[in-house]
């Protein structure tokens, strides 16, 4: 038997060909830990567009794990796999594989996997097939325009299309057909090495039409629908019986034994089952070796569904473990962007804290130079008080000095009118005369001095005058820098309302930066928890992760012990089927042999010989 473990195999799968079995064979040989690459998204039957872009980024760099891919795809894509790739596919009978398709398309209407065209509007759930087929929803010749090797959906199909895909025939190293898929399985078994090949049968839709009940009409327009297919067709089954005839033995054997695992398998009779049926008294040697075979097989199926089941748990347990440090991983990111945000508005309250801190040492200067101010405005005010004082003491002098003025004024005048009516009478009273000049000269003597006072008194005045202007012009400059101060007060004020303003905003920010640090502090703690829980969920999971390890090398362990039985059974098996044919040969003619002799002795010798074959078919089976 050939491995061919190298080269991909890729398995065209024309849709209702019993693909799906066929599909569930591949994924238990090629397990996902050994290179299966589903098929979910090569689907150029509905999907064109994504078939194309998934097989481009293959292309670009198939992966050398990838060991088997499936899809409903078209051989003109042959391209897009490497050139060593081994096609697969199996073709069926067209007329009912026209019906399997119709049943399926009705059935599903526009959902996914309907199997429906792309750009074609839903199809009525109370469509005929002849409404099916008149309106492209079930394209003519599918299986002729799928292996053509050009793009299946443009133009018509023609006798060309025909010969190409016939031709193209010969490029599939493995071609079965659906009416013989237990022959195909077995060829493969023999030409690929496969094993897992008991499958359950798909159940037929109740939905679906048989052929033996359309009306002649309808038949001759489905066979006309699909002519090329038919011939196709029967290429392909000759093809097929070609590959089934260089394993006649062994596929005979081989079929009949997976038939009937298959029907056992559908059952649910897995384990413990008799090897033969009850009722049957004398088995012969091959009734014997199918029925070893069908166990086997069941064996098999069994031992791929439990280990599949274990993949499935150990991958649904590695997606959650994944999940969770991701989730766990998420967490970390948003604590420690909480953290980073959480020193960003530290390091923010710590700045408005310094900003604050300056402005207050700000206003405390511009206090100090304020009440700086305000004393030497203050002093300039008890100077300009004191220039007033002394201001108004001038003044109360010169009101004095004015006073005594016009008194000595009056004085004189009153005396001048006295020395005029002394002057009259001195002619009469010379002694008045005397007296008179004597009180003149003391006159003179007094208007002397009354003169240097009044002279002394102007130069008081001119001194005043000039301390008047002195005091006038630090009136002024007193004026001018008070207005200043008033200015630069006003500033200090309009200074000081804004640094209010400020630092009111600065307070509101800190109140806000110290709630929304509360605030953080909540949720960094929330997150603490939530990363604790998670880490005990994750030490759990991580538990059940390693029991499950263990159960899947015990499983591991069985399976490998299991394959060395296999192996062991294989080796009996093929010295079964080696012996079988001269066993075959012979024993109808010692049967016979055994009847036709006479005598006790001879019986005796019978039951012996009977019981030695008996013992040598126990002794190999076992």
């Amino acid at each position: 038997m050939a491995s061919h473990e190298a080269a991909p195999l890729v398995f065209v799968h024309i849709p209702k060909t019993a693909g799906s079995p066929l599909i569930r064979i591949l994924r238990r040989q090629y397990g996902s830990d050994t290179g299966w690459l589903r098929g979910a998204h090569l689907n150029f039957y509905e999907n064109p567009e994504r078939c194309l872009a998934e097989l481009e980024q293959l292309r670009e760099s198939w992966p050398p794990e990838i060991r088997a891919v499936h899809g409903h795809l078209s051989f003109h894509l042959r391209e897009y796999f490497p050139a060593d790739a081994r096609f697969v596919t199996v073709l069926r009978e067209p007329v009912d594989r026209t019906l399997s398709h119709y049943a399926h398309l009705v059935s599903k209407g526009t959902q996914w996997g309907a199997l429906s065209l792309p750009n074609r509007p839903p199809v009525p759930e109370d469509a005929s097939i002849e409404e099916c087929l008149s309106g492209g929803f079930l394209p003519d010749n599918l299986q002729t325009r799928l292996l053509s090797g050009t793009e299946p959906f443009e133009g018509d199909c023609t006798s060309e299309t025909l010969d190409a895909a016939v031709e193209n025939l010969q490029a599939f190293p493995h071609l079965g057909v659906t009416e013989r898929f237990d022959e195909f399985l077995c060829v493969l078994r023999a030409e690929l090495g496969w094993r897992y090949l008991v499958y359950r049968k798909e159940r037929v839709s109740e939905q679906r039409p048989q052929i033996g009940d359309l009306s002649a009409k309808t038949l001759r327009l489905v066979k006309e629908h699909n002519s090329f297919d038919l011939t196709l067709y029967e290429r392909a089954a000759r093809l097929a019986a070609g590959k089934t005839a260089a394993h006649k033995g062994f596929v005979a054997v081989e079929s009949e034994a997976l038939h009937s695992a298959n029907e056992r398998y559908a059952d649910g009779s897995q384990d413990g089952s008799p090897l033969l049926p009850p009722n049957t008294q004398r088995p012969t040697l091959r009734s014997f070796v199918l029925a070893s075979r069908a166990d086997l097989l069941i064996q098999e199926a069994a031992a791929a569904d439990q280990r599949e089941h274990f993949e499935h748990r150990v991958g649904g347990l590695d997606t959650n473990l994944a999940a969770l440090e991701q989730s766990l991983g998420g967490l970390q990111r948003n604590l420690e962007r909480m953290s980073s945000r959480q020193r960003r508005v530290l390091a923010e309250n710590e700045r408005l804290r310094d900003r604050a801190e300056k402005f207050r040492l700000e206003n405390e200067a511009l206090q100090a130079s304020k009440a700086e101010l305000s004393a030497r405005n203050q002093g300039y005010v008890e100077v300009l008080a004191q220039a007033k004082s002394k201001a108004r003491d001038l003044q109360n002098d010169r009101r004095e000095i004015g006073k005594e003025l016009s008194a000595v004024k009056r004085q004189l005048k009153t005396r001048e009118r006295r020395l005029e009516s002394t002057a009259t009478k001195i002619k009469s009273l010379q002694d008045e005369l005397r007296e008179s000049r004597q009180l003149a000269r003391q006159h003179a003597e007094r208007e002397k001095t009354t003169r240097a006072r009044v002279a002394e008194l102007e130069a008081s005045r001119a001194e005043l005058e000039a301390s008047r202007a002195e005091l006038e012009a630090s009136r002024a400059e007193l004026q001018k820098s008070h207005a200043e101060l008033e200015a630069r007060h006003a500033e200090l004020e309009g200074s000081h309302a804004e640094l209010g303003t400020r630092y009111a905003d600065l307070e509101t920010d800190h109140r806000k930066l110290q709630a929304e640090h509360r605030k953080l502090q909540g949720d960094h703690r929330k997150l603490q928890g939530d990363q604790q829980k998670l880490q005990g969920d994750h030490r759990k999971l991580r538990a059940d992760y390693s029991e499950l390890r263990s159960n899947h090398a015990e499983l591991t362990a069985s399976h490998r012990e299991l394959e060395e039985s296999h192996a062991e059974l294989n080796a009996g098996y093929s010295e079964l089927i080696a012996g079988h044919v001269a066993l075959e040969a012979n024993f109808e003619t010692v049967s016979e042999r055994l009847e036709r002799l006479e005598g006790r002795s001879i019986v005796v010798q019978t039951g012996r010989l009977r019981r030695r074959i008996a013992s040598i078919f126990k002794g190999r089976s076992d």
